[in-house]
């Protein structure tokens, strides 16, 4: 009995890391249990999805993908370099379990992505632990993963994208990263099992000089770690973000003195393998990026640091001034001359607006929903990171949302900053803190970004809940009686505090998650796939793309991986312009067959309306909702509302023999400017005009229960006429 307890004693964190990997995978697969065939979440996971399938059936990825892009690529683009690592590593899983068990493809398209899920917090394990030196704080940061509920959209079952592997790719080449640049001793009695946890070990047992193996070790991990972005950059454009933070972290390292040779072969083997095996496998990157251009700058400092050193070319006390001064004076040289020269200048604000819109920036891509910058960020973390939700839910008081995960992220940034100042001034405190701010800025200028930010935080939180518990602990173990037993339930009903609400916060937002390919949709593109010609052109808004490929089989001219200026603009002005013989050209210039309208373009038609004028003036259709109604004799007053405006309809009912009808039929509009009247309202197919002085060139359309506002200048665009007047005065 007393082997068990001192084998259980040992290794615990084994039984419970399975426990939280458990957990994870639970929550991660929550959403699909909700799906059937062929459902998966949102829309861009249909086109790994189609390619996974196209692969199982033919061997390899199309070369020409005839179903997408119509018109701008003859034959359809070649899916063999369009992020394949992504599509593989969910057809390896099919591969591995389909001989044994018979599984689909559809099964994995569905748990594929929970599994990867799982993987991140297996592996966040191992970088707390790395990082910190203590198993504690990687349990901790796997428990904090596991259900923070920022990240569970992207890597939940359904989600078959680019973050569950890339998420995995990115923790595994932080972790050879850090082991790359930290500081270590050489043990040389090192057995054959702590060779086998650790290959590189097996250094230790050669005849090398404890320094050469040092630097050896140093390399190979700084390798290993460009390996692993280099697969990253393979599966998700988000590697520019982490090459983005390994250069503000080594630049922010060198202006604090923290140089020396091994963190110089870290960052050098690690950036030299990711640009010659990145320039084998993916698209050639541009050298003129931030994420590159702050690399490079470390490279090059790191370099003159060296040379300063090893060539005494100024006295040794002035050697830590050395990187901070020429950094000063190039962040001067490059802000006078971007004032004289105007490229410069403008490339330079280019890229300090990417790095506050780092996926939106642009007319096109500022369109898209996920990419938005992260309005009120701060006051959403609780819910995003935090346990807002199970607050809610279990009607608890308010302070306990100071158990929230982000609140103890943001002390141990103290605590780190404390530590690194007046303690140990570790690089790992640099690179955590570096880690945290630079994802969390990117995380505010893109809502998508979210997703990566929870690995920081994760790490962070469970810093702060390590140490304060220790912290708690130490200062309380002198106590006399039971009161030291008391202050560790303490402790522990405060860690259960936290852990219980942030599972069930992780919970809530699990099971809130789902498709959003509705009975409506499907069966739409059920029918279209079953009564229209196999080669039909399908005209529709970019964000449906890949529906209209994989369920529908359809051909298209954009989707959610290609929407560039042509022909995407094109087709925003035919949906948003007054129809003319401009329309008619467009339509038989790209053969188009079908014309998709849906009530899913009222809400985007700003967007629309934004590409079609590249920026210059954006039109949008709001829809207010139904609040009251009045009745004064034969007249009755309809009040609408959106926000703090309100459209007022008004009309008198009329009955004439066996007719009853509306008659003196108005429409108003109220805001805390004023009200007026609004030129036209529209009824199913009629437009009425309202003769009343002063009117505000628009319509009001009636629709059940909801007014939909449409300005003057789109009032006879096409998508008005297709979708409200159902194509009236079209024929």
């Amino acid at each position: 009995m007393e082997n068990v307890y001192n084998f259980l004693k040992k290794h615990y964190w084994v039984f419970c890391l399975i426990f939280i990997l458990l957990v994870a995978f639970y929550l991660r697969g929550i959403p699909g249990t909700k799906l059937t065939y062929p459902q998966l979440q949102a829309i861009d996971p249909y086109f790994f999805f189609r390619m996974g399938e196209y692969y199982i059936e033919n061997g390899q990825f199309p070369e020409n993908d005839y179903l997408a892009r119509w018109g701008t690529y003859p034959g359809g683009p070649d899916r063999t370099g369009d992020f394949p690592l992504t599509t593989l590593s969910y057809l390896v899983l099919y591969y591995t379990l389909n001989p044994f068990t018979g599984i689909d493809w559809y099964f994995i398209g569905v748990w594929g992505p929970a599994f990867f899920g799982m993987l991140q917090v297996l592996f966040i394990y191992f970088l707390g632990k790395e990082l910190f030196n203590k198993k504690e704080v990687g349990l901790l940061a796997a428990a904090s993963l596991a259900f923070v509920p920022g990240i569970l959209y992207r890597v939940s079952a359904g989600f078959i994208e680019k973050e569950p592997i890339g998420g995995v790719l990115m923790v595994i080449g932080l972790i050879f990263f850090v082991k790359a640049f930290k500081e270590k001793t050489i043990e040389k009695n090192v057995t054959l099992g702590y060779i086998i946890r650790h290959p590189l070990a097996i250094l230790h047992k050669t005849n090398l000089e404890e320094e050469r193996i040092k630097t050896l070790k140093t390399v190979l991990y700084g390798f290993l770690a460009g390996v692993f972005l280099v697969l990253m950059a393979n599966t998700t454009s988000q590697v520019r973000l982490v090459w983005l933070m390994i250069g503000a972290f080594v630049m922010i390292s060198l202006l604090l003195n923290k140089y020396s040779k091994r963190f110089m072969f870290a960052h050098l083997s690690a950036i030299i393998s990711y640009f010659v095996l990145s320039y084998a496998t993916v698209k050639p990157m541009s050298m003129m990026d931030v994420d590159m251009i702050v690399n490079f700058a470390a490279v090059f400092f790191f370099i003159l640091r060296y040379a300063v050193e090893k060539y005494n070319l100024i006295k040794k006390e002035y050697i830590p001034m050395v990187v901070p001064g020429i950094f000063i004076f190039f962040v001067f040289a490059v802000l006078i001359f971007s004032y004289i020269n105007i490229d410069t200048g403008i490339w330079l604000s280019n890229n300090m607006a990417r790095i506050s819109n780092p996926i939106s920036y642009g007319v096109i891509s500022s369109t898209v929903a996920e990419s938005q910058t992260a309005g009120g960020f701060m006051a959403s973390t609780i819910s995003s990171f935090g346990n807002q939700n199970a607050i809610g839910y279990f009607g608890l008081p308010d302070f306990f949302i100071y158990f929230s995960l982000i609140y103890f992220s943001f002390v141990a940034i103290i605590v780190m900053i404390y530590e690194f100042l007046f303690r140990e001034r570790k690089l790992e405190f640099i690179f955590v803190i570096v880690f945290f701010f630079i994802m969390m800025q990117l995380a505010i200028g893109a809502i998508r970004l979210s997703f990566i930010f929870a690995f920081p935080v994760a790490l962070t939180a469970a810093y702060c809940l390590y140490r304060g518990s220790e912290f708690v602990i130490r200062r309380t173990k002198n106590l006399r009686g039971e009161k030291f037993n008391y202050m560790k339930v303490v402790v522990g009903v405060s860690l259960g505090l936290v852990l219980v609400t942030g599972y069930t916060s992780g919970w809530l937002m699990a099971s809130n998650i789902g498709t959003s390919l509705d009975d409506s949709w499907y069966n739409s593109l059920i029918w279209l796939r079953d009564n229209t010609a196999e080669d039909a052109v399908v005209l529709e808004w970019w964000d449906y793309g890949w529906w209209f490929h994989y369920v529908g089989k359809k051909i298209t001219l954009v989707d959610g991986g290609y929407h560039d200026q042509v022909p995407t603009q094109d087709i925003a002005k035919f949906y948003t312009e007054p129809i003319s013989n401009r329309s008619l050209n467009f339509l038989k210039h790209y053969n188009i067959t079908y014309v998709m309208v849906s009530p899913d373009l009222i809400p985007k038609f700003g967007a629309m309306s934004k590409i079609a004028n590249w920026g210059a003036k954006v039109d949008v259709l709001p829809t207010f909702t139904l609040t009251n109604n009045y009745q004064e004799g034969s007249k009755t007053l309809l009040e609408y509302s959106l926000g703090g405006e309100k459209i007022l309809f008004a009309y008198n009912i009329v009955q004439e023999a066996n007719y009853t009808g509306m008659a003196n039929i108005t429409a108003m509009i109220k805001s805390g400017m004023g009200q007026a009247y609004i030129s036209h309202v529209g009824i199913g197919n009629q437009v009425i005009p309202v003769e009343k002085p002063n009117s505000i060139d628009g319509m009001a359309y009636m629709a059940g229960n909801a007014v939909v506002f449409i300005p003057g200048p789109v009032r006879e665009c096409m998508f008005v006429r297709l979708y409200l007047f159902d194509a009236a005065g079209l024929e």
